[in-house]
Parts: C-alpha cells; structure tokens; sequence
C-alpha cells in the first residue's frame, strides 16, 4: 500500500458516523437516497418532499457532497440527495432549484454522473452546475454538466468551481475543502437563492469550450491485496457496478473509472494503485498544482 493511503488503513467500518469519515450518513433526515427513490420511483421531487431547495451529489471520495451540504446550509435548508451508487428518475418542476455537484475527472465530468444527471426530469426547474476538481483544472467539466442539466430539462442559472484533495493523490490539495472553502459554498448558497427568488429564472454563461477536450481516461486500476477479507463494502459501494458482489477481489476494468471509491471505503486497507503508477502520476501532477485554486462562482 502506498504510504499516501497509510492513513485509510484504521479497521473501523467503512460506514461509521465518525466526524473525519466522508461516507457518514450525513442526509438531512437520515434516509438515503436508495431509500427514497425505492419507494418513490418516478414521483416529483415535491411530492416526495417539499421543498424548494434540492442538492444532488456524486460523491465517490466524499469531497462532493460536503459541497453539496455546505452549499444546501446556505439555501437555508432543503435535502439532499446522495446519487453516487445509484439514481432513478425524479422529476422537479418550475419553482424548484437543484444545486448539482459533481467531481472532475480529467478535465471532464466522469460518465457515470453524467448517466445520474440523465436520469433527471428539470421540467423549467432552475440548477447550478457546481463541480469540485484536485487542483489542477476543471477545464470544461463545468460547461459539460450544465449542457447535461440543460438537456435534462432545467435552466442553468449559475455554476461553481471548488478544489478537494485529489483522489488519486491525496498529498495534493490535502486538506481540501477547508473551511473557507466550505465558507464560500454557503455563500454561494445564499446568493444562489437571492437569485432564485429575485425574478425569471435565466440561464448563465459558463466557462469551457466545445468540443470538449479529450479524456481516455485512467489507465491504473486499483488493484486487491491478501488483506481482502471479502467484506463486500466495495462492491455493494461500486458507482459503476465494476466489483463482483460474488468475488469482491474480482474487478471489471472494463467498467472501471477510477474512481477511488473502494479505496477509500475498504475497512482493511486492502485496496489501491499500484505505487509505481501513483508515484508517476503524484511527479506529474506535482509540477502543475503547485499554487492552490481559489474556488469561483458564476451567477
């Protein structure tokens, strides 16, 4: 194991409540969102629950939804949604505002948050396309969410950037989201609602370019140690369904995003890159972050 994952190796449970743990059940009334959408398929979100104020995440390393929560606490309240293992349809309706985070991969949003976005039904309901990157660039992941929300029926009215450690390399943006950054999302939040409540919703300009840029994706996996003891934390946690529920030390690479989901959740340690991989990649990201970001919000 990489020492920059030395410190995931404590044997709690993957889903404790602990205040340093990402993965706690931090949803406003203590349901999830599998829980919700399980027994309202395909109901508007004002029907489930009323109110005006929605925030969705995809959350793998956690960094996302504590945007989303921050910026929720700005809105005065709402609920929030963690749409990071799966997301069925649910409609929003004019009146409603979405605050939609979504981590950068690459420069780009990852395609399985982009499959959660398409899941949902705008219906003139206004959104902020809010993504949250390691502190090298968003590039045009922005851009590329708002056009995805826009196609799902809302209006895109504003857009944030915010920088959280990098998933892959930890050491870089350590830290991150602090607490001027959580700061600045609430911020974001209140101005986000005067906004909405000023008038017309109407869309916003967003920086990036289209076609947007090229992204392969990344080539190293994570890979399974003798430590597995086939909790099955990973597989049933899996945003892409990529880790065999059968098998936990079966992986599809395939599927595969890269994610580091299953690395941060392992209650063992028991999973990461390879150290040669992560080595190459910490040396070359090293040489472009070397002044931390500032986050930026477009209204």
């Amino acid at each position: 194991m990489s020492p920059l994952f030395r410190g995931r190796q404590k044997k709690e449970s993957a889903l404790s409540a602990r205040l340093d743990n990402p993965y706690r059940p931090i949803y406003g009334k203590e349901r999830s969102f599998e829980e919700l959408v399980r027994q309202n398929t395909e109901r508007s979100v004002s029907q489930v629950e009323p109110k005006k104020y929605i925030s969705l995440a995809f959350s793998p390393t956690g960094s996302c939804a504590q945007i989303a929560q921050a910026v929720l606490k700005g809105m005065e309240g709402g609920f929030f949604f963690d749409m990071t293992v799966s997301c069925e349809p649910l409609r929003f309706g004019p009146g409603q505002l979405a605050a939609v985070v979504v981590p950068v991969f690459g420069g780009r949003v990852p395609a399985p948050a982009l499959e959660r976005v398409e899941k949902l039904r705008g219906n003139g309901a206004a959104a902020a396309a809010i993504v949250v990157y390691g502190n090298r660039a968003y590039e045009d992941a922005m851009l590329e969410l708002a056009a995805a929300l826009t196609r799902a029926g809302f209006v895109v009215t504003a857009g944030a950037a915010f920088v959280a450690r990098h998933s892959i390399v930890p050491a870089i943006a350590s830290g991150r989201p602090n607490r001027e950054d959580l700061e600045f999302a609430r911020d974001f939040g209140r101005k986000l609602c005067e906004k909405n409540e000023s008038g017309p919703v109407r869309p916003v300009q967003l920086p990036g370019d289209f076609p947007y840029r090229a992204f392969g994706g990344v080539a190293a996996k994570p890979q399974v140690s003798g430590g597995c003891d086939r909790c099955g934390v990973c597989a049933a946690n899996c945003p892409t369904g990529a880790i065999s529920k059968k098998d936990p030390t079966v992986t599809d690479l395939d599927k595969c995003v890269t994610c580091m989901r299953c690395v941060w959740l392992c209650p063992r340690g028991a999973r990461s890159l390879a150290a040669g991989a992560q080595d190459a990649m910490a040396a070359k990201l090293a040489r472009v972050c070397v002044r931390p970001a500032r986050p930026e919000m477009y209204l």
